[in-house]
């Protein structure tokens, strides 16, 4: 998958074109189904559709990737540093505090300060490995997404298009225009070959 492009789309923005055409196609088809029936295909409309679709529109994989990167690049280089500084001095509050309390009170700070530092890197561990696993479900979740609506969606009905389907419709609310039975039946033909060349008395 790609990054963000020049001309401003994400990678899964690219993912998700590539089902988009399709899908809109498709979205012609329950506009038909509408304006034949009066009511969308299980109450969703081509917008709707369109709408869930694209739910990750403007997300980015390699975005995620990189922000899982730093923050495993920043625990390698900068936290695990910082810590094994800190937990050298620590040692150095025992020659301050020559008293069993001081003492006392010196171990108990190097043991809390070791103990969140812990905590907060494999919090900050966790939260690469989290991101990291949100990339690869996104990138997964788009691409079968897409996939699917290139394989299983249609932009055909038996064999006619959307455009094919909308004069029929139109043919069958408004009439031939004043056309003769044979006229009918002719335009009839041109999207329904298999028309027969008679025509028929519920042309017209």
């Amino acid at each position: 998958m790609r990054a963000l492009t020049s001309q401003g789309s994400s990678d899964v923005d690219q993912v998700l074109a590539e089902g988009l055409s399709k899908l809109q196609s498709f979205g012609q088809l329950m506009s038909l189904y509408r304006d034949w029936t009066g009511s969308d295909p299980n109450g969703m409309s081509p917008d709707s559709l369109i709408d869930e679709y694209q739910q990750q529109k403007g997300m980015s994989v390699a975005a995620l990737r990189t922000y899982a990167a730093t923050l495993s690049d920043e625990l390698s280089a900068t936290l695990t540093e910082q810590a094994v500084d800190q937990q050298a001095k620590l040692p150095q509050l025992h020659a301050l505090w020559s008293d069993s309390a001081g003492s006392a009170a010196a171990t108990l700070a190097q043991s809390k300060l070791s103990e969140r530092m812990a905590t907060d890197t494999a919090t900050l561990s966790a939260t690469a490995k989290t991101v990291a696993a949100a990339a690869d479900t996104l990138e997964r979740v788009v691409s079968e997404k897409a996939a699917t609506i290139q394989q299983d969606l249609t932009d055909t009905v038996a064999g006619l298009s959307a455009q094919q389907i909308g004069q029929l419709i139109d043919y069958a609310k408004n009439g031939f225009g004043g056309a003769s039975t044979e006229q009918a039946a002719a335009m009839l033909r041109s999207i329904l070959p298999e028309y027969p060349a008679g025509g028929g008395n519920d042309v017209a």
